[in-house]
């Protein structure tokens, strides 16, 4: 009877320990995932261990902390979209308005002027409507590739002479500097001239003064096309999101106004495009510009 008594109380001992041990952790963990799951974003776990319970909670906070990030971008892309939508729509809308009051006062050399604003507000917004189709093909798997042989070097130089006039316009130097012979290569030139247009256009539109070169060349296995910039830089922490969906540089940042004119896709989409042909798409930044490298198998 002694023993079985002693037994029987280390057992009731041993089921608080463990429940105290074990079951009151997970318990934390799971209020902590219904908190987070009505909404509450910035609830986190105490971390008071450093054994498996301890390690559960830590990356339970890293989930949350990502989640957060996701939720925040969420947020700034519902925002923006409003913006983009309504911008164009609104200007569409003035311009169809004024062009009726001309026509009313006969004023009709004045109208050709408000069609082509017309004409740059639709083009604006296909452009959005685009993006949007182009990542939900690339979430469904529905984006196909038109492999064919390919020169980089010509399709590098169509995209660098397309934002010459803009590059000209805000006094910047665009220079295209080829490093020996460039092969051809196989893959499908649309979408290869999307990705180059979509890093050559970042380059200059984030760049105030200065210059932006691009540089082919060919390597072991590859062909690389360098973009560089003298412009305001990617802080570092930025630098890891740049190719997220949705994401903007900097958008809320002062000095970074153009970035609130773009819909957070284009780098998303360049880099899958890029590494649907074997290839990939490299950043790297600093207080002088920055550098974008994409590499194309040969």
């Amino acid at each position: 009877f002694i023993i079985l008594s002693i037994a029987f109380a280390i057992g009731c001992a041993g089921t608080l320990v463990i429940t105290r041990v074990i079951a009151g952790p997970i318990q934390t963990i799971e209020e902590a995932a219904r908190i987070i799951g009505s909404g509450r974003l910035d609830h986190r776990i105490p971390v008071t261990s450093t054994d498996e319970m301890g390690g559960l909670a830590s990356e339970f906070n890293k989930m949350a902390d990502r989640l957060k990030e996701f939720d925040d971008m969420k947020r700034d892309f519902v925002s923006s979209i409003t913006h983009d939508l309504r911008s164009p729509v609104t200007g569409i809308e003035l311009c169809a308005d004024l062009i009726r009051k001309l026509a009313e006062k006969r004023e009709y050399d004045r109208i050709p002027g408000q069609v082509f604003s017309i004409t740059e507000h639709s083009q604006r917004l296909n452009r959005f409507i685009d993006s949007m189709l182009e990542v939900s093909k690339i979430e469904s798997g529905k984006l196909r590739l038109d492999i064919k042989p390919v020169n980089l070097e010509d399709l590098a130089d169509r995209a660098v002479r397309a934002f010459k006039t803009y590059a000209a316009q805000k006094g910047l130097k665009l220079e295209f500097i080829v490093g020996g012979e460039i092969p051809d290569a196989r893959g499908d030139p649309d979408r290869l001239y999307q990705v180059l247009a979509n890093v050559i256009g970042n380059a200059v539109k984030f760049t105030d003064s200065g210059s932006v070169s691009v540089f082919i060349e060919t390597l072991p296995g590859w062909q690389k096309v360098r973009v560089c910039d003298t412009g305001i830089g990617i802080p570092e922490v930025e630098l890891k999101n740049i190719f997220s969906k949705f994401y903007r540089i900097s958008s809320g940042r002062r000095e970074y106004p153009s970035a609130r004119q773009g819909t957070g896709l284009g780098l998303f989409i360049a880099k899958y495009l890029i590494e649907l042909h074997g290839g990939r798409i490299e950043a790297e930044s600093g207080a002088g510009g920055s550098v974008f490298s994409i590499f194309l198998p040969s």
